[in-house]
C-alpha cells in the first residue's frame, strides 16, 4: 500500500482506518512479507523517492522501517525478532549510510511508534499479553529507544544468545 503520512501508516495499521490500495502518487511504501505461519508478521516500510513527474514510476525505494513478530500463543507471548528504524542511532551502529540519509529525529520517533504500536495490536489479537524484544549487553538500544517504549529489562540473558538481555512488556 501507498500512503502520502507517515500518520496516515499508523492509522491503517493500527485503527484499521481504510485507504485506497492502488495509486500512482505516494511518499511511503508499506508492504508485508509472506509467512507460511500465521503468527510470523513481517512489515516493511519504504520511502518513494525520484519518481517521474512526481509518481511512483520508476521511483526508488530506501527502507526506512522494519518489524518482525512471532506470537507464542501457548505462552502468550509476542517477540519482536527484528527491528530497525534508518535513523542517526542506525548509521551510527553501522558506520555508514546503507539505507540513504537517516530520518529525522520527528520522522524516527514515529516510525519507532508506528511499528512498536503494530507489534502490541498484533501481540492482542494473538491474545498474547507480554511483548518481549532482547537488547545487547552493552544497553545502547534499550537505553536509547526500547526504554522510552516501556519495556523493562528482565535480569535475563536470551537463551540463543549470552550477549542479550531480554525486556518485555505488559500489554
Amino acid at each position: 500500500m501507498i500512503f502520502n503520512e507517515i500518520s496516515q501508516i499508523s492509522k491503517y495499521l493500527i485503527n484499521d482506518v481504510k485507504y485506497d490500495t492502488y495509486s500512482l502518487f505516494g511518499n511511503y511504501y508499506v508492504k508485508w512479507l509472506p509467512s507460511t505461519h500465521n503468527n510470523y508478521k513481517f512489515i516493511r516500510i519504504e520511502k518513494i523517492e525520484n519518481g517521474l513527474f512526481g509518481t511512483t514510476i520508476n521511483a526508488t525505494y530506501r527502507s526506512i522501517g522494519s518489524i518482525d513478530i512471532r506470537c507464542d500463543t501457548n505462552n502468550n507471548l509476542a517477540d519482536i525478532t527484528f527491528w530497525l528504524v534508518n535513523d542517526k542511532n542506525f548509521v551510527k551502529f553501522m558506520n555508514k549510510e546503507i539505507y540513504g540519509k537517516p530520518l529525522d529525529d520527528n520522522d524516527s520517533n514515529e516510525i519507532k511508534k508506528l511499528l512498536f504500536d503494530y507489534a502490541e495490536k498484533i501481540a492482542k489479537e494473538n491474545n498474547c499479553n507480554i511483548l518481549r524484544r532482547d537488547v545487547h549487553n552493552n544497553m545502547r538500544e534499550y537505553n536509547e529507544s526500547i526504554n522510552n517504549l516501556g519495556f523493562k529489562l528482565t535480569g535475563e540473558r536470551a537463551k540463543d544468545n549470552p550477549f542479550w538481555l531480554v525486556t518485555y512488556k505488559n500489554i
